[in-house]
């Protein structure tokens, strides 16, 4: 039985909106959204579709974000293999059209740098990895300020990432470090206290903006902000992987085009800190505004390192476990012109596993996608498709 026929079954027997959603959504008080998080590749990705399906059915207006993770890179056949990339193209294909933002997750393009260890066959390495990751991008959308005025909602950042158009499917990368001592003793001391995390934002660039509501951390719309955004360690976004062979060489952009990026920071060292004053304009209040051909920068910070439990895998920098109980964390989700590339050489890979009788509704599915990323900004050299 096809994970899509198991949903229909149970959905008839015990509608699960009913059953497994609706009880939480009624406790909610002013619910942000709903984020899901499940595989894209492997016999339970047609069931998450229908269940995102069936969320966007019941909750029309509602925020959802689906977190699509990607099996280990374990040993396959070929036959394996090429029906792991034909589910994960109809998850992506469906989920496009129906999750208010898609975040394809993957084990990290190799080589890895700065040494981190996972084990990118293991379940709990990659799930750990995923978990980092993940957790820290939307930490905003979780942070409130002292007198619990939301500073962004799940729904703002989702917006900001489809400010120029239809653009769900965003890029998620990351960079992992230790903590600097002096801030570790400050961290230990923070948490005697009891004193629970606020939204803390960067300071502004010119402390003559400070009276401003243009704070670093709340909003920079420039048309040349690219190079101000860090350069992270790992990219968790890779749609092909072995499969990607040549084509992702050829095709790769040694510029690309920063539609929107959203940096999250964990561990941001106090003297980079400034808590948000009582005279500026909340953030919630405010919406992103469409600038074509210009990219969308924000920024978010807060002291607080990513937890390390001692059940947590070994995976980053061997010997950090033993040493500190949290470590920094950046994580940057992004819109780009790449995500165009990946999914272009991703129709024209899985199209060949898919049969006849469904081939041109899939491909048709996936040229909208590229539209979406390649519209008002592409140049003459981006529109060959074939």
């Amino acid at each position: 039985m096809r994970g899509s026929d198991l949903f229909r079954e149970l959905d008839r027997e015990h509608d699960l909106m009913d059953r497994d959603m609706r009880p939480f959504v009624e406790e909610c008080d002013l619910m942000q959204g709903i984020q899901v998080m499940c595989s894209i590749d492997d016999i339970w990705a047609p069931f998450a579709t229908e269940y995102v399906e069936r969320m966007r059915d019941e909750y029309g207006k509602s925020c959802i974000v689906v977190w699509g993770g990607q099996s280990p890179d374990l040993p396959a056949t070929k036959d394996q293999r090429l029906l792991r990339l034909e589910t994960k193209t109809r998850a992506i294909a469906e989920m496009w059209s129906q999750a208010s933002l898609l975040v394809p997750l993957s084990a990290p393009i190799l080589p890895m740098k700065n040494g981190y260890t996972p084990d990118l066959s293991s379940f709990w390495h990659l799930s750990g990895l995923f978990g980092t990751a993940l957790e820290s991008a939307a930490l905003a959308s979780r942070l409130s300020y002292p007198k619990h005025e939301i500073g962004v909602s799940l729904g703002d950042m989702v917006e900001a990432l489809n400010a120029h158009g239809k653009q769900t499917i965003a890029r998620l990368r990351m960079t992992v470090t230790k903590p600097e001592a002096s801030r570790v003793e400050e961290a230990e001391q923070q948490q005697k206290k009891k004193i629970q995390g606020v939204s803390l934002e960067l300071r502004p660039k010119d402390p003559a903006d400070r009276g401003h509501s243009g704070y670093q951390a709340e909003r920079q719309e420039d048309e040349g902000a690219d190079d101000e955004m860090p350069d992270l360690d790992l990219d968790l976004f890779d749609l092909l992987g072995e499969n990607s062979g040549r084509m992702r060489k050829r095709n790769s952009r040694s510029d690309p085009t920063f539609y929107t990026q959203i940096l999250s920071r964990r561990g941001v060292a106090r003297s980079d800190l400034a808590p948000k004053r009582s005279g500026d304009q909340n953030y919630a209040s405010s919406r992103p505004r469409e600038y074509l051909g210009r990219s969308i920068q924000r920024s978010y910070g807060i002291e607080l390192g990513f937890p390390l439990l001692d059940s947590f895998p070994d995976i980053y920098s061997k010997g950090y476990q033993g040493e500190v109980k949290c470590l920094d964390v950046d994580t940057i989700l992004s819109t780009d012109n790449t995500i165009c590339d990946e999914i272009r050489l991703l129709k024209k890979v899985a199209l060949f596993t898919v049969g006849q009788e469904d081939r041109e509704g899939l491909g048709n599915s996936l040229s909208e996608i590229v539209d979406e990323y390649h519209e008002g900004w592409s140049s003459g050299s981006d529109d060959d498709d074939d």
